[in-house]
C-alpha cells in the first residue's frame, strides 16, 4: 500500500483512485474540447451533457478500479484475476438481463442501464435526460456510493491484514536437550 507522509488518510487508503479519476476526467475533457471545436453545427450537442458523460465515465472507471484494488487485497489464489472475472460476469449478466427487457432499444428505459453499464452514459442526450432525469442522477450518485463502499471495504481489509490476530501463529520450536 502506498503511504505518503502528511497526506490525508483517505488519500492513502484510496490511492491511486484520485490519480485515476483526475486522469480520466482530464482525458475526457480533452475529448470534449476536441468535439466542441470540430463539431458540425447542425448536430445537437451540449457541453453540459458532454461534461456529465465524462464525469459519469470517470466515476464508472474509478468504481471498477476501486473494486479491483479491493479484490487484490483479498486473500486467496489470484484475487485480481478473480476480480476481473467477477466484473466480466456482472457485465455479461447485466447485458443478458437487459436485452430481453429492451432496455437498450427503448429510450425511456435506457437510463436504468446506467446503474450497471457505462455505455448508457453515451446514450445520454437532451431527449433522454428529459424522460428520466431522476434515474440518470440516481445512477450517477450510485457510482460514487459504490466507490465509497469499495474504499470502506479496502479499509476494513487493510485493518484485518494489519491486525495481530490475523497473522499466522508461529509454530513452537521443540526444545533440544
Amino acid at each position: 500500500m502506498r503511504s505518503q507522509e502528511g497526506a490525508p488518510s483517505w488519500l492513502n487508503l484510496a490511492w491511486p483512485a484520485p490519480l485515476i479519476l483526475a486522469g480520466t476526467v482530464a482525458a475526457g475533457l480533452i475529448i470534449v474540447l476536441g468535439v466542441a471545436q470540430g463539431r458540425d453545427p447542425q448536430v445537437e450537442w451540449g457541453a453540459n451533457f458532454a461534461l456529465f458523460r465524462t464525469l459519469f465515465f470517470a466515476a464508472w472507471f474509478t468504481r471498477d478500479m476501486q473494486f479491483l484494488q479491493w479484490m487484490n487485497l483479498r486473500r486467496g489464489k489470484h484475487p485480481l484475476v478473480m476480480g476481473v472475472l467477477f466484473l466480466t460476469i456482472v457485465y455479461v449478466c447485466a447485458v443478458i438481463l437487459m436485452a430481453p427487457l429492451r432496455v437498450f432499444s427503448l429510450p425511456e428505459r435506457a437510463s436504468f442501464s446506467a446503474f450497471l453499464l457505462p455505455s448508457a452514459a453515451y446514450l445520454l442526450d437532451h431527449s433522454a435526460w428529459v424522460l428520466r432525469p431522476a434515474i440518470w442522477t440516481a445512477a450517477f450518485v450510485a457510482q460514487w456510493f459504490f466507490i465509497a463502499l469499495f474504499v470502506g471495504l479496502q479499509k476494513k481489509t487493510i485493518d484485518e491484514l494489519n491486525s495481530p490476530a490475523s497473522a499466522p501463529a508461529a509454530a513452537p520450536i521443540p526444545a533440544q536437550t
